[in-house]
């Protein structure tokens, strides 16, 4: 059922996988919670990692203006839910 499936992971996307200057997570549903995420390069190394509120909100936009050229990955994680990673390309 849904509900078992909003227990055990966060129904989120991104936006797009090519990325300028804004990195825009998507959010199906709203959440009261707190979402973890990290950034890392091909090498694995963290280049950017907050925590943000996701209450009343669909939508979670990271600058990611500082970063070089590149492929990297977000890693989100929100409480005791699954995380899930991303790839995109910073242009």
């Amino acid at each position: 059922s849904d509900l078992e499936q909003n227990s055990s992971s966060i129904n989120i996307s991104l936006h797009s996988t090519i990325v300028d200057q804004l990195l825009i997570l998507n959010f199906e549903n709203s959440y009261d919670d707190l979402l973890d995420f990290s950034i890392f390069d091909q090498m694995g190394k963290i280049v950017l990692a907050e925590k943000r509120s996701i209450r009343d909100t669909k939508q979670l936009i990271v600058n990611v203006d500082q970063l070089n050229s590149g492929m990297y990955f977000i890693n989100t994680q929100c409480k005791n839910k699954q995380n899930k990673v991303f790839k995109f390309i910073k242009i």
